[in-house]
Order: structure tokens, then C-alpha cells, then sequence
């Protein structure tokens, strides 16, 4: 039995990356033409989850855009 529910954590602030000029949110890296979350979204829509959880924080709105753009 696969799993069906996935849970995505995304509220840090992405500190880390703040040397390298990155000032947003780590999910808002692009990778392939999409950014991080979104790519991560549709490999998982992909593999078969039926739902997924995002879990946001610092700047929780860059990740509500995100969300209301993808299939229900």
C-alpha cells in the first residue's frame, strides 16, 4: 500500500541561503522552470498522492499563490 497523503514542511526563513543573494523562501528557488514547491507538488501529484499538506510560516503568502494555482 502507497502512501496517499504527503506532507510538505516550508516554513523556515531560508537564512541559509541569504549569502548567496537569495532573500525569499527556500521554496522559491527555481528548478526546471518551476520553483522548488511547485516542482515538488507535481512530482508528487505524479507519483500518485492524493493530498498534500504545505506547511508554511515566513512568507506564507508566496505559498498561498502557489496553492491556489494547483489542481484541487
Amino acid at each position: 500500500m502507497r502512501p496517499l497523503h504527503a506532507v510538505i514542511l516550508a516554513a523556515g526563513m531560508g537564512t541559509r541561503l541569504r549569502p548567496t543573494g537569495h532573500s525569499g523562501p527556500k521554496g522559491a528557488l527555481v528548478l526546471h522552470a518551476r520553483s522548488i514547491i511547485e516542482e515538488s507538488v507535481h512530482r508528487l501529484l505524479r507519483a500518485g498522492i492524493e493530498r498534500i499538506t504545505l506547511v508554511t510560516g515566513y512568507q506564507s503568502d508566496f505559498y498561498d499563490t502557489v496553492a491556489g494555482s494547483m489542481p484541487d
